[in-house]
């Protein structure tokens, strides 16, 4: 099992692939940050299921003006082969000269592979809207 310290370590790492795979258009590099049977599940109710349907998205939101992927860690639970983390992510889109960026809160299930890699496996996210408060509704 990956101390609390190597799997915070791991996550970053995945951070720093993502952006890299954002900035380069990587789409191959994208989709093997997941397993095989990964889904996206949008903040729009859609599930994009698998590898292929995966980097199809990728190749369409980069398409559609991604240019930069950040992310923080907010909480994060950790056992033997599947971990859950809460994070918080900020892509910016880049149209017509125009920036936009999409705030997110995200939960990501990881979880060990056979050969001990950790992979990607559920990606779920919901747009902050400007408005969003916290607490209780």
């Amino acid at each position: 099992m990956a101390t609390r310290d190597e799997f915070v370590a791991y996550v970053h790492s995945v951070y720093a692939a993502i952006a890299r795979a954002v900035e380069q258009k990587d789409a191959d590099g994208f989709v093997q940050l997941y397993t095989p049977d990964a889904a996206l599940m949008t903040p729009d109710g859609s599930i994009i299921s698998g590898r292929d349907a995966i980097r199809d998205a990728f190749v369409r939101f980069t398409a559609a003006g991604w240019v930069k992927q950040e992310a923080e860690l907010v909480e994060l639970s950790v056992g033997e082969d599947l971990a859950v983390g809460q994070e918080r992510t900020q892509g910016t889109f880049l149209v017509d000269g125009e920036k936009t960026v999409a705030r997110n809160n995200c939960l990501i299930v990881y979880t060990r592979q056979g050969d001990g890699r950790w992979l990607m496996h559920r990606d779920i996210w919901n747009t902050i809207s400007d408005t969003a408060g916290s607490g209780n509704y």
